[in-house]
């Protein structure tokens, strides 16, 4: 794995967030959002990953750009309901599209 220094890492996760947040009204249809309803919020605080509140009229979800590969999300989320299930607050991995990677989690913890 290349190794990229935390200013770099940080300049290239800006310029792929303005990106990304053109195309979150498509990503989030794809999760099942009414586009027509759907407000977006960016949210800080992500070094690697872009993350959006997403919410419509019925749904409300974080949307994350995920950084890493489809096998690490999915077993990121995994852990996360696992150790959610022990009673740990922890958001609950809903669902992944692999083309280009988002990841859903539920807003509640």
């Amino acid at each position: 794995m290349e190794k990229i220094q935390p200013k770099k890492r940080y300049s290239q996760s800006l310029t792929k967030r303005s990106k990304q947040h053109k195309n979150i009204i498509q990503i989030a249809k794809g999760f099942g959002f009414n586009s027509k309803e759907l407000s977006v919020e960016s949210l800080t605080g992500g070094f690697m990953n872009s993350n959006y509140l997403v919410q419509d009229a019925n749904n409300k979800a974080v949307l994350r750009a995920s950084a890493t590969n489809e096998e690490t999300t999915r077993k990121e989320g995994a852990l996360l309901n696992l150790v959610r299930s022990k009673g740990v607050k922890a958001p609950k991995f809903l669902d992944i599209q692999a083309q280009p990677r988002w990841v859903q989690y539920s807003v509640e913890v």
